[in-house]
């Protein structure tokens, strides 16, 4: 019986050796979801394409700011043997290039969160459609 619900015919017709064509037209394909079956769909493909991008940036973003202010650190310890003994102009530039590539990382962070509520408001938006 299940399989006679699924292709739409009676169990009559299926089990029967001498089966009448059935005309194409009244053979219906459709990818709808029935009456009782709600068809969920995370994003599509222009919501991912809008969301995806600002988390993307935002992962190289953090991630590259980290690496350069860990470079930065190697660097000056490397050369100054510590970063306590920084004094004077070392120090500033210390200072103000560990503080660009950590805001770097942070603007990197802000913007995977911004991605990930897109996709949050997005799912919550198709699903209050249903």
């Amino acid at each position: 019986m299940a399989i006679a619900r699924l292709f739409g015919v009676t169990t009559d017709w299926l089990l029967m050796e001498d089966t009448p064509e059935v005309p194409a037209e009244s053979i219906i394909i459709s990818d709808r979801p029935k009456k009782n079956e709600k068809k969920l769909e995370f994003l599509t493909c222009d919501q991912w394409f809008e969301s995806a991008p600002a988390v993307l940036g935002g992962v190289i973003l953090s991630g590259l700011g980290l690496l350069i202010r860990s470079l930065i650190d190697w660097i000056f310890e490397t050369i100054f043997g510590s970063l306590e003994v920084l004094t004077g102009a070392a120090s500033v530039v210390y200072v103000v290039l560990s503080s660009i590539f950590f805001l770097a990382a942070g603007l990197g962070i802000l913007l995977i969160v911004i991605g990930i509520c897109m996709m949050i408001g997005y799912f919550i938006y198709n699903h209050s459609r249903h």
